[in-house]
């Protein structure tokens, strides 16, 4: 054990004197110890002890006002250079500049991205003690999970379990909505009365308690905006028209203030869960009969293993009900904290992003910060030739190295500070909006509101300052004047790191590249594919329900502009349905449209074998079912005629087969089969017409409908323009991918131009003396460059290695399971991007190639 020496000063206050004048040599120290000795001599060492303490914090405030005062000149003088430096050495700012902005943009983005994800849902109250009650069921060997719960389980767990404090159901139905000839569609929201209390929804007009009174409706502000605008809305009327064709008419009392960015349970409407019963949209008293969700409040975590155990009656009881739907088990799923897999989960109502699309985005900042950064280091080194005779001369007079690192890093962070600064711009003009055009999570870059995001950009701000600056800055000051000035020190030390690095930039940049020219071209192949029928003479208009679709139908039955009329529930193109059909002792679902007589004709859609639909067979509606080509095929059926199943619960015989056909533009053909209702549950009217009378068909339809429909708005379209929205989402996808590669592409070219300028100004001399021995200037550039040829060679035989193994395990396993419709790999795409980075790479050396040829031998070696 060390022990404190009796005849030294306090340990402490003696190292902290010497901190204190530690810019005034050692002289004060040795003043204070030798007053100390005698002080301890004359009047013992505790006297001297407690002198020596307080003479020391005597010094204290004075030594750390003048420490601070000349520490922030310091700095000053230290960022007054380096903006005196950036503005001399502009070309290299510039360019660092723009790609530490890229990466401070995509990174400020992935963060909001991230962050809400993290948080989803967290804002409510209870979120922590709100639990999805979620049910399993084994398919073809596979447990699947589904975010449904039988109707009743709510109030049996409500009634018989003393921990679940609230149990709310919800059940979306989708409708028309309609104000003053305003008229939108949407999901109207069923729920219990007590939603409002179990979920942190504040209502901005209105009583949460409205809910109890069964005309009421509360709106989202969104929904509010789009009726009322800045109007008042409460104790105005919507009418709304359910799938089913009921029609009622609802009070708004209440308008829920805008939902947060990281909000995964959202609604349009909220209307009381009783209203169902009235309206004739279900048997909620049937344990046959699903919700879209159930949540229970449970605060103790910990009783939910009580539950767990004691779910069994509630499985045996929804079983008997509906012995083809069999429950394996019940799972409580926690708002705040959901299950791993929880965006696996089938129609769940609350959303929630998968972790491996987090993944995926994390990479994004993490390989632009790369890019950037190293970026940097080759731009600094290649420019820094310049500055190397600074150096010596500074150590010369007396600059230590660490004066000249912080001035190094002084001049990154202000550099750093100003991309960070143009990073945010470009976060919220540019991609914050593109990335809400195309994703469900909404992002707002708000610095009021989310505190958070100061304490993450400053972090950025110090890893990009320190990831980007302290490597160059430390490698440039280890030079000793005596080098610099002989000539003996070159960068060219870090050749072959600077190489291989941007060998990998190039190949994250062709790999970038590469996948946008394939989705750019995958793009073009889906909107030109064959969908399989004649789309341009159909004219489809939704109508409010069954009994405006007889009256507008019987109005134009005579018309000379219209060929074919019928009618659907589920139109192609616009939603699709499921079914579980049982067939050959195995369960399976499959997409189903719900149509009437003649809608096969009406949509020109092929039947290869058997008959349509027939209004005048009383059978066609109880029991005929139409199925297409890829349900014979994934069944092993030769013909399919003549054939039963079972689904819903009823047998059905296949009538006819109708030919494969595009029912989504991203998606394969899969099996489907095709359902006949009555007139009574028609949604749309589609009316085939004559071939350039398109626009007479319109108006005679239109016209119609004003005489028969006064009230209700008109809306109609082709069916050749059903797919646009699915077209114009892809190409927000892509053109985004397409803005991030062209980023990656210039940030990696930035990096080659700054090789390229540490390439010239080592070889300047070689070059000028190869020059005067009668090189051309073609051998000069050859020779000058094959380097960053090998590179580029390279980086593309790698990227093209690893992108086509990476689209073919794309095409032959997600794509074929998930049944995605994507185009073959072909060469078109490797070409195309070859050209496109190779022109790119070569306009970044084109400058520095341009000051071999521009370059006096003379002047070059006289100078050297």
């Amino acid at each position: 054990m060390r022990h404190f020496h009796p005849h030294r000063p306090p340990r402490f206050t003696e190292a902290l004197l010497s901190w204190l004048v530690a810019d005034e040599w050692q002289t004060p120290l040795g003043d204070f110890e030798e007053y100390y000795h005698r002080l301890a001599a004359e009047e013992g060492h505790q006297a001297a002890r407690w002198w020596y303490r307080r003479q020391v914090w005597q010094l204290v405030p004075n030594r750390l006002y003048e420490k601070a005062y000349w520490t922030l000149d310091m700095l000053k003088n230290y960022f007054v250079l380096a903006y005196r430096n950036l503005l001399k050495n502009k070309v290299p700012a510039a360019i660092n500049l723009f790609g530490l902005s890229v990466a401070v943009a995509c990174s400020v983005v992935v963060y909001l991205f991230i962050f809400a994800h993290l948080t989803f849902d967290h804002f409510h109250e209870h979120a922590a003690e709100i639990y999805l009650v979620e049910h399993q069921v084994a398919w073809n060997g596979e447990v699947q999970t589904w975010g449904m719960a039988p109707a009743p389980l709510a109030a049996a767990l409500e009634a018989e379990f003393p921990q679940v404090e609230r149990a709310v159901r919800m059940q979306r139905h989708g409708a028309q909505v309609q104000h003053t000839g305003e008229r939108f569609g949407g999901y109207v929201s069923f729920v219990d009365p007590d939603f409002l209390e179990l979920f942190t929804f504040p209502l901005e007009r209105g009583d949460p308690a409205a809910l109890a009174d069964p005309n009421a409706v509360i709106l989202s502000a969104q929904a509010a905006e789009r009726f009322f605008g800045d109007a008042q809305p409460l104790d105005e009327e919507l009418q709304f028209t359910f799938e089913n064709g009921q029609r009622a008419s609802f009070v708004v009392r209440g308008v829920a203030e805008p939902f947060p960015q990281n909000a995964g349970l959202r609604f349009d409407y909220l209307v009381p869960f009783e209203q169902q019963r009235v309206l004739g949209l279900g048997d909620y008293d049937d344990w046959a009969t699903f919700v879209d969700g159930l949540f229970i409040q449970v605060p103790d975590p910990a009783q939910l293993r009580d539950m767990e155990a004691q779910m069994d009656p509630y499985l045996a009881r929804q079983n008997a009900a509906n012995e083809e739907w069999a429950i394996s088990g019940f799972v409580f799923d926690n708002l705040r904290h959901p299950m791993p897999r929880a965006a696996w989960v089938r129609r769940r109502p609350a959303h929630t992003e998968d972790p491996m699309m987090v993944y995926l985005f994390a990479l994004i900042p993490v390989f632009m910060l790369a890019l950037a950064c190293f970026n940097y280091v080759n731009i600094s080194l290649g420019s820094a030739a310049r500055r190397l005779k600074e150096i010596g001369l500074r150590k010369m007079v007396g600059g230590r190295r660490s004066q000249l690192v912080f001035q190094f890093l002084a001049e990154n962070l202000l550099l750093c500070f100003l991309s960070l600064l143009a990073g945010v711009v470009l976060a919220q003009a540019v991609l914050i909006p593109a990335f809400n055009g195309v994703f469900v999570v909404q992002l707002a870059l708000s610095f009021t509101e989310s505190l958070h995001l100061w304490g993450f950009l400053g972090a950025l701000l110090a890893f990009v300052g320190l990831a980007s600056g302290l490597y160059p800055a430390w490698y440039l000051t280890s030079f000793q004047p005596v080098d610099i000035f002989r000539g003996k020190r070159r960068l060219a030390d870090k050749k072959l790191f600077t190489h291989v690095f941007l060998t990998g930039q190039f190949v994250l940049a062709f790999i970038t590249v590469i996948v946008s020219v394939y989705l750019t071209l995958n793009g073009r192949y889906i909107v030109e594919q064959d969908w399989g029928y004649r789309a341009d003479q159909t004219l489809v208009v939704p109508v409010p329900d069954g009994d405006s679709y007889t009256r507008l139908h019987d109005a134009l039955a005579a018309s000379p502009d219209v060929l074919t009329l019928a009618g659907a529930q589920r139109h192609v193109g616009h939603g699709i349905d499921r079914a579980e059909v049982h067939l050959a002792g195995q369960m399976e679902t499959v997409g189903r449209f719900t149509i009437g007589p003649g809608y096969l004709e009406a949509m020109g859609l092929p039947l290869v074998a058997g008959r349509s639909f027939d209004a005048a067979r009383g059978t066609d509606l109880a029991d005929a079912i139409l199925v297409n080509q890829a349900f014979l095929e994934a069944h092993g059926w030769s013909e399919g005629v003549g054939e039963t199943l079972r689904m819903d619960g009823e047998t059905h015989t296949v009538i006819g087969v109708v030919g494969d056909f595009l029912f989504h533009p991203l998606i394969s053909v899969r099996p489907l089969v095709f359902e006949m209702v009555p007139p009574a549950e028609y949604a749309y009217l589609v009316a085939r017409v004559a071939a350039g009378q398109e626009a007479a068909a319109v108006a005679t339809v239109e016209a119609a409908w004003e005489q028969v429909l006064p009230e209700d708005t008109f809306t109609s379209f082709f069916q050749d323009s059903v797919f646009d929205t699915h077209y114009q989402s892809y190409q927000n996808v892509t053109g985004g991918l397409r803005y991030l590669s062209l980023l990656a592409l210039l940030i990696a070219c930035m990096g080659l131009y700054g090789l390229a300028a540490q390439n010239v100004a080592r070889r300047l001399k070689e070059v000028s003396i190869r020059k005067v021995l009668g090189a051309t200037v073609w051998q000069l550039t050859v020779r000058v460059n094959r380097g960053f040829l090998m590179m580029l060679g390279i980086a593309a035989l790698l990227a093209t290695a690893l992108t086509y193994a990476g689209l073919w395990l794309l095409l032959t396993q997600v794509g074929a399971e998930a049944g995605v419709n994507l185009m073959p790999v072909g060469p078109a795409m490797y070409g195309i991007t070859y050209l496109i980075v190779s022109l790119t790479a070569l306009l970044s050396v084109a400058t520095q190639v341009g000051k071999l040829i521009r370059a006096n031998p003379a002047e070059v070696l006289r100078n050297a």
